[in-house]
């Protein structure tokens, strides 16, 4: 039942803005000891909920979107964490 859990796209992605969520809470407080805004930090879900109502979820013939949408949390989560610093 876990295994069939975790092969869902959309908990795949979820878990993706979570872990990014986490990095970047530790990296901001606890390694640069910087405040961010709220919208900034929590900019990963706010592409979560995007890919769930972009009905990407919901289209099992594109199999690697999932994929696509955990490069673009990934990547804008670096872009935030890059503009922050500077």
């Amino acid at each position: 039942m876990l295994k069939k859990f975790f092969q869902s796209d959309e908990i795949k992605v979820a878990l993706v803005a979570g872990f990014c969520i986490i990095a970047m809470a530790v990296l901001f407080k606890k390694i640069l000891h910087i405040e961010v805004d709220s919208l900034i930090s929590n900019s990963p879900a706010y592409f979560v909920i995007l890919y769930l109502i972009s009905g990407a979820a919901k289209k099992p013939e594109k199999a690697g979107g999932w994929i696509l949408w955990s490069s673009i949390i990934v990547f804008f989560s670096i872009v935030a964490v890059i503009i922050n610093v500077t």
